[in-house]
């Protein structure tokens, strides 16, 4: 059984829609120091960042989000993760029905895609290119369709960074101040997204699970 730290999730996602899921890092110390630090250990762990190109010690963060025709998706599943947990694993630990979900290639496994679709789950990512060959754009049309698909959480990921700069916890001093840092940034966030959007009406409901 994998438990995250913490997660913040809706009650019942709608059948038959799209959700993209992705995650981030949030860094409590940088590749320099990340040997040395005693911060939150209790929680945070040392990784190694893919889309940074860094080492660093700390904790993920993972959202599942319901796709939004031409607006950023809301999230309606948020966890914390120790850093060192693989993306496949998080979403293995989502109890999901009936929807599709986009990801990137860090997602991409039969065995998940089996699992899921016994629950009549949908995984779509893109396409693993064989090095050396090239793929034009009128051939690979599905694998070009979740990409871009997937622009809109890394948007969401770049928003929320940009508005509450949560990727950067470089100055708390334990787990608690840790979660303080994030959940008081995801509130701030989701208040901004939810006005954002308030044109659209969501229906989701949020609760909080601390484990």
């Amino acid at each position: 059984m994998i438990n995250f730290l913490d997660k913040l999730s809706n009650q019942v996602l709608e059948e038959n829609k799209e959700y993209i899921i992705d995650s981030c890092s949030i860094e409590i110390t940088s590749k320099i120091r990340c040997n040395q630090s005693k911060t939150a250990n209790e929680i945070a762990t040392h990784s190694y960042c893919a889309s940074k190109q860094k080492f660093y010690d700390g904790v993920k963060l993972h959202i599942l989000a319901i796709c939004q025709d031409q607006k950023l998706p809301i999230p309606c599943y948020i966890a914390i993760s120790e850093s060192s947990m693989f993306d496949i694993k998080a979403l293995e630990a989502l109890e999901l029905k009936n929807i599709t979900i986009i990801a990137d290639l860090a997602y991409q496994s039969d065995d998940l895609s089996k699992k899921l679709k016994a629950n009549g789950c949908h995984l779509k990512t893109p396409r693993k290119h064989t090095k050396g060959k090239f793929f034009f754009e009128g051939k690979d049309t599905a694998s070009i369709d979740v990409s871009k698909k997937r622009q809109a959480i890394e948007c969401l990921f770049a928003w929320l960074n940009e508005k509450t700069n949560i990727q950067d916890a470089h100055f708390v001093r334990s787990a608690q101040s840790l979660f303080l840092h994030i959940w008081g940034s995801l509130l701030t966030s989701m208040i901004l997204l939810f006005k954002k959007l308030r044109d659209s009406k969501p229906l989701i409901t949020l609760y909080i699970l601390i484990f």
